[in-house]
Order: structure tokens, then C-alpha cells, then sequence
């Protein structure tokens, strides 16, 4: 069994990786840049944003890992051509080169929990002014719409996760996703913590490994998995203000050092989609797929500590 795994040095990527290699299975991997420390199986650079980029030599997929794109929601709506480029012509261009080997490959695609208000409000411009969403959530549905014509024409069959706040690991170069991991490495290193007053709204937080799980769940009950979507999260939410006190608490146990939290004001032009309470029901996945999530926030917050300070040599 082949992977393709787009992304594949992605924080998401590299755990997915490490869980289709303990199983065996031959890895390829995708990004835009030369990899000379991918471990995983063979690595293919490859902008598949860029029209002619699927002439690359590949190996035919049996499954393709979609993990890739453009995650900022503010590049998204500053830069909406780009975001279209890079989270919906990518994914066409990696759909038509799996397409081209002619084995119906299953795709299996990243989304995102704030994606799933569009399917209760809708695109309707009459209901524009209420609609809870941005062009982030608007390209990530649209990812969707193409995968499913795919599928129509029996091209191939495709899974979408939609995930809940992903964390563990490194963190993201754009400020504006992963926040659990930027205040993480926030208050190791400037013993610092930070969240907007007023905006105590609740999230669902999933560590690393759980969600390299779902994806590795999704392929291999791709009976039951195809051509659906689902929400990936713990299934536990908590106030953003009762993760920080709580992250407060663990790194200051752990460096020996107080930890500063701080109540801010939100920035004037904060979206719609985060001034919003998240809950996630992950019941169908688990029905399944047999999946569920194992590791709960405080050990997957401990876990998440350990590695920023091993990485910054704090003892």
C-alpha cells in the first residue's frame, strides 16, 4: 500500500507519517521545499499550488493524505486569491495527479471544526450578515464541493476530518493558528500567558497523536469512512481562561518559575468565528471507525511542555 502524504513536514504530517510507517506502509512525501531529513519513506518536492508541478515523478496512491494549505483565516481574507491558490487549486492539482494512475485512490482531507456553521447557516446572501464563517471556512468548503464531484464520477472516494483545536508539537508560523501551542511556548520561554478579556468563550482542544489516529482510523475503515465527514475533537471543552490557569500551573511546576496571565482586550476587528462557544460530538467518527481520544488536555499539556523545554535545554 502506497501514502501519498502532502504536508508530510507538517506538524499534522509528521505524526501521520510516524504512525503509517509503524504500520508498514510505503510513504511518500509532499511539500513545497527538498527534505534531506524525511525518515519516513521517499520525499518528493512538490508546489502542487503551481499548475505545473504534476508532471513530478510519483508513485501511484493508494491513499493520499491532504494536509497541506494556507491555515491563516486573516492571510485568507487579506489575500483571497492566494488562499484560493493555495487551499483549493493545490488540492485539485493533487487530485488530478492521484486521479492519473487510474486506482481510485482514497483521499482523506484535513478541515476544520469552523468550517461545520456553514453547513447550519449556509452560503445564502440573504443570510450573509449572520453567517458565522470567513474565506478560510468558505476555501475549506469548497475543498469539499470538488471531492465530492470526484467522487460522483467515481474518481475517487474521499474522507474529511474536521478538526477541533489541534496542539502538541511545534508550533505554526502564522500567529493567528495554534494558540494553544503559542501560549505553550509562550510561558516556557517568556513566562508570559495571554488571553482576550471578555471573549472567555469555551474550546475543544485535541492533542497530536489522537488526531494522526483519526487519519490513520479513516484509511483503514475506508468502508465506513468514504465519501463522509466528520468532527474530530475530545469531545471536552473548557473555558480559554480555565486552560490558561491551568497551563499557568504546569509549566510553573515544571521550570520552577511564576508564569505571568494576563487578561487583554480583543482587537477591534476579532471575527465572528472566534467570538463563538465550541463543542464537538465525535460520536459518528467513533462509530466508525472504533476510534476515540485517549489523551486528556492535562497530559497532553505535560507532554507539550516537556518538549519546549527539552528544546530550549530548561531543566
Amino acid at each position: 500500500m502506497i501514502a501519498w502524504v502532502v504536508g508530510a513536514s507538517g506538524k499534522i504530517g509528521t505524526a501521520v507519517c510516524a504512525q503509517l510507517s509503524s504500520l508498514g506502509i510505503e510513504i511518500v512525501g509532499i511539500g513545497r521545499n527538498g527534505n534531506r531529513h524525511f525518515s519516513y519513506g521517499r520525499w518528493v518536492a512538490w508546489n502542487p499550488a503551481e499548475l505545473d508541478g504534476a508532471r513530478v515523478a510519483l508513485l501511484p496512491p493508494d491513499i493520499v493524505f491532504y494536509l497541506s494549505g494556507q491555515t491563516s483565516a486573516s492571510e485568507a481574507r487579506i489575500n483571497v486569491g492566494g488562499d484560493v491558490m493555495a487551499n483549493v487549486l493545490a488540492l485539485v492539482n493533487v487530485a488530478e495527479a492521484a486521479i492519473r494512475f487510474g486506482n481510485r485512490p482514497h483521499f482523506i482531507a484535513a478541515g476544520s471544526i469552523t468550517e461545520s456553521r456553514l453547513d447550519i447557516d449556509g452560503l445564502s446572501a440573504l443570510q450573509s450578515t449572520n453567517v458565522v464563517a470567513g474565506f478560510y471556512e468558505t476555501c475549506k468548503a469548497a475543498q469539499r464541493l470538488y471531492l465530492t464531484q470526484y467522487a460522483r464520477e467515481s474518481l475517487i472516494d474521499f474522507t474529511v476530518l474536521r478538526l477541533s483545536n489541534v496542539y502538541g508539537g511545534t508550533t505554526s508560523s502564522v500567529v493567528d493558528r495554534g494558540f494553544l501551542d503559542q501560549s505553550v511556548k509562550a510561558a516556557v520561554l517568556w513566562q508570559r500567558l495571554v488571553y482576550y478579556k471578555g471573549a472567555e468563550f469555551v474550546r475543544d482542544y485535541i492533542y497530536i497523536d489522537d488526531v494522526a489516529r483519526a487519519f490513520v482510523a479513516a484509511a483503514i475503515n475506508r468502508n465506513s469512512t468514504s465519501n463522509k465527514t466528520f468532527n474530530i475533537g475530545s469531545e471536552r471543552s473548557f473555558p480559554i481562561k480555565e486552560v490558561m490557569l491551568t497551563l499557568k500551573k504546569l509549566v510553573e511546576t515544571r521550570i520552577d518559575k511564576e508564569v505571568h496571565l494576563e487578561a487583554i482586550a480583543p482587537p477591534d476587528n476579532l471575527h465572528a468565528v472566534e467570538r463563538q462557544d465550541r463543542y464537538v460530538d465525535a460520536g459518528e467518527f467513533r462509530r466508525a471507525t472504533g476510534w476515540r481520544c485517549e489523551i486528556e488536555l492535562s497530559a497532553g499539556l505535560i507532554s507539550t511542555i516537556n518538549k519546549w523545554s527539552r528544546q530550549n535545554s530548561i531543566q
